[in-house]
């Protein structure tokens, strides 16, 4: 008996220890969910917002997204052991979610074993797996439809801003910059960072740039731009169509309508014609697939889009945005593409399984570049092609597998419970018993315009600020003007926010406006590439994780089911698991970029200081401290080496020499597969070899070119400079073949702009005399003349 009731007192301890730890577990996932959940919430709205307002194009070479990895990775860590807590049928994993695990995972193995460029390729890859990290928060937190709705509403709202901002620089900004660069085209050259006397494709480009009348908004790039807008302007016409459809008030249909006039009205002006082309398969699908039903399509709608189409047209052409070069361009468009993708096939062949590294397609594109191709291009124009380019097959395949699982549940959802083809997401718990905005949706509003002053922030830390209303080009001007996209941001969160409240808190949004957006916004990648820039890709997954919290019944999502903290639930082991890789992706990303990079910057910003300055001593110190703060910088390393060489220059000791030829081998070492490095060294090597008269210097520098010309086989002008070299060492023969190759590249290029006759050989001795004899020798010793006369067999000493 003394057995039977120790037996039961310790059941009955054992029962009330579980009861606690439930209470207790509950306790916890009730402050997840009323206090963590929503600052998660807020916190990846302001990411959001800010990563397009700072230029993505910059996040390869200079890692400028380094800040916005360590928090997306911070978040998905608080997201993941809040799903330990709370397990909710929208949390659950499924096909889709493995198969970016994977894409990540491969990303993260071909950066660790890439023998280009190492920093490259860790920039690069950890952007992988901030997408990744993106996906997870997005597609665990956004759990009802009122959060979803207004995530959507931040996101048009923001390409409205940016819209308007684009505006601004169509009819300020670069108006201002054409003015002045008439006046003065030296100082705008010099604020470039071009030579004066430059001339060839720098020029031409810089000058390009100047007359360019596509706006560009905070990216680098109008298709950058084109692709952020592309499929909010088509969730908004979409959103307008469904709600005339329902019936809806005609001011909530009204601001839709306007919102995507807006924003496609500064898609015309990029001149994008592959999102031009995207947008129009997007309206078409919406026309199709958007209804509610039947399969009727009134006349007005396609008659009210073209005209709107026609007079945005007629009104870009009064305005000089658009020209007939626009349509005429197009053939040498698809051509140029073509270009690129067979030489990327090649490239693939070359390095199928890990590709040649994320953030290395550009170095070694130079490689299998036709002759005819236009520009050294940093991706193919083709996301596909980019992540089998850079990342190998199981990548591509992965990324392939994605979307066909996305598709095939997609697929399962729409045919298994509604009628028709356009699933809403819309949670119908609100519109039926809750009341009132929650607390995690002003979470998302706020977070909206923090997003716009973290922009401000992340910007200056990485030495991209925004735009300012200061249209003054003279940079002794310190006037300060306020960021012109506050401005366009706080007025469209505002007014937007206030318009469309009601919608928000009760709203219908149709599956199919998410699913239609994404499928465009693919169609546009597939010819404009960008997979690595997050200000527009970062759109596609927030879409994804959109679309996919769709495949839940909405009752079951709202619901919390409080777990028990153990490994025998799949779902709990896979959020263990994820949490503790997370862990250690986040300390891993620390040290590898973000504590780096960061610290590499801001020694760099010193060092360009203390050289402006004069001080040489400092600045080569501070440079020394950012290699060691980022042992795989290149630029670090690069800024080293020509400091180094300048000192020789000013006192050529041995000591001095062996300095500099020690920073120029770890310069090249630090990306050897790209030409630029190459042609660097002989340069530096050709001006030594003149400068104290030594053959063995001629002999070394004529080594880097040939080493140059391996790394880009079909450049008329490395050729050319080879031959020069060959020639100055007495070897006519080699210099005549090379010659010889040189003239048919030449012949081969259509550019005018890479032209032999448009360009000058490297020679020491140019740049110390003055610009008029600079110009002067363009015009009787330009490339194509030297390349004709050593083809010739002559001389040119």
């Amino acid at each position: 008996m003394k057995r039977r009731r120790g037996q039961h007192a310790s059941a009955e301890a054992s029962s009330h220890a579980r009861e606690s730890s439930a209470s207790s577990i509950g306790q916890v996932a009730v402050v997840f969910s009323n206090y963590v959940r929503p600052a998660i919430l807020a916190i990846a709205t302001a990411l959001l917002v800010s990563t397009p307002l700072v230029a993505s194009e910059s996040i390869v070479s200079e890692g400028t997204g380094a800040s916005w990895y360590i928090l997306w990775l911070a978040l998905a860590l608080f997201s993941l052991l809040g799903s330990v807590i709370s397990v909710e049928a929208n949390r659950r994993w499924a096909w889709p979610d493995l198969w970016i695990a994977v894409i990540v995972g491969w990303h993260l193995l071909s950066a660790a074993l890439c023998d280009g460029n190492e920093r490259h390729a860790w920039n690069a890859a950890w952007q992988w797996v901030a997408y990744g990290a993106l996906a997870i928060v997005m597609r665990q937190q956004l759990l009802t439809g009122q959060e979803t709705r207004a995530i959507v509403v931040v996101m048009m709202l923001l390409a409205v801003a940016v819209s308007l901002h684009a505006f601004y620089q169509y009819s300020v900004t670069q108006p201002a910059l054409r003015n002045e660069f008439k006046k003065n085209p030296q100082a705008i050259l010099q604020q470039m960072d071009v030579s004066a006397d430059a001339a060839g494709p720098l020029l031409t480009l810089a000058e390009n740039r100047i007359n360019s009348l596509e706006p560009v908004g905070e990216f680098a790039l109008t298709n950058s731009l084109a692709g952020f807008l592309l499929p909010w302007m088509l969730v908004a016409f979409a959103l307008a169509f469904w709600l005339v459809q329902k019936g809806e008030s005609l001011p909530t249909v009204t601001v839709f309508i306007a919102i995507a006039v807006i924003v496609f009205a500064v898609l015309i002006l990029t001149k994008s014609r592959t999102a031009w082309l995207a947008a129009a398969g997007g309206c078409g699908l919406i026309l199709m697939f958007g209804r509610r039903s039947g399969w009727q399509l009134d006349w007005r709608w396609p008659a009210g889009i073209a005209a709107v189409v026609l007079l945005l047209g007629l009104g870009a052409v009064a305005t000089n945005g658009l020209d007939a070069e626009v349509l005429s361009e197009s053939p040498k468009s698809v051509l140029y593409r073509l270009q690129y993708w067979r030489a990327t096939a090649a490239m693939i062949g070359d390095h199928p399984w890990l590709g040649v590294g994320p953030g290395n397609f550009q170095e070694r594109y130079a490689g299998h570049k036709l002759p005819e191709a236009s520009e050294t291009i940093a991706d193919p124009h083709n996301f596909l092609l980019e992540v089998w380019s850079t990342a190998g097959t199981p990548a591509l395949l992965a990324l392939v597998a994605l979307i066909f699982t996305t598709a095939w549940q997609l697929a399962r959802q729409s045919n298994s419970e509604l009628a028709d083809s356009a699933v809403t997401v819309a949670s119908r718990d609100e519109q039926e018993g809750a009341s009132g905005r929650q607390i995690s949706t002003f979470g998302i509003l706020v977070g909206a315009f923090v997003g716009l002053m973290l922009a401000g922030l992340l910007g200056f830390i990485v030495f991209d600020p925004l735009e300012t209303t200061r249209t003054s080009f003279d940079p002794r001007d310190t006037a300060l003007g306020l960021p012109v996209v506050w401005i366009t941001g706080f007025l469209s969160f505002g007014l937007g926010i206030y318009l469309l409240g009601n919608w928000i808190d009760r709203g219908d949004l149709p599956r199919s406006a998410i699913v239609i957006a994404l499928v465009a916004l693919l169609v546009n990648l597939l010819a404009a590439g960008a997979a690595i820039y997050p200000g527009v890709v970062n759109s596609a997954w927030l879409l994804w994780a959109i679309a996919m919290r769709g495949n839940q019944s909405e009752s079951s999502a709202s619901q919390q089911s409080p777990a028990v903290l153990n490994l025998q639930s799949p779902q709990q082991a896979i959020n263990w698991i994820l949490a503790g890789l997370c862990f250690v992706a986040l300390i891993a990303c620390n040290y590898t970029e973000y504590v780096p990079v960061m610290a590499s910057q801001q020694l760099l910003a010193n060092a360009s200081e203390e050289r402006q300055a004069g001080r040489m001593s400092l600045a080569v110190e501070y440079i020394e401290q950012a290699i060691a703060a980022d042992p795989w910088s290149s630029t670090a390393r690069r800024f080293l080496a020509n400091l180094q060489f300048g000192a020789w220059l000013v006192n050529p000791s041995s000591r001095n020499w062996k300095q500099f030829v020690d920073a120029m081998d770890e310069f090249e070492k630090s990306s050897p597969h790209h030409f630029t490095q190459h042609q660097q060294r002989g340069d530096w090597l050709l001006f030594a070899s003149r400068r104290i008269k030594n053959t063995d210097l001629l002999a070394e520098s004529a080594r880097a070119y040939e080493t140059a010309v391996k790394c880009y086989p079909n450049n008329a002008f490395l050729r050319a400079q080879l031959a020069a070299v060959y020639d100055e060492q007495g070897r006519k023969a080699d210099a005549s073949e090379a010659a010889k190759r040189a003239a048919e590249l030449d012949a081969l290029c259509p550019h005018v702009e890479q032209k032999l006759e448009q360009r000058m050989l490297y020679d020491p001795h140019w740049p110390l005399t003055k610009e008029p004899v600079v110009a002067e020798k363009l015009a009787a010793e330009n490339a194509a003349k030297v390349v004709a006369r050593l083809r010739d067999g002559a001389s040119s000493n």
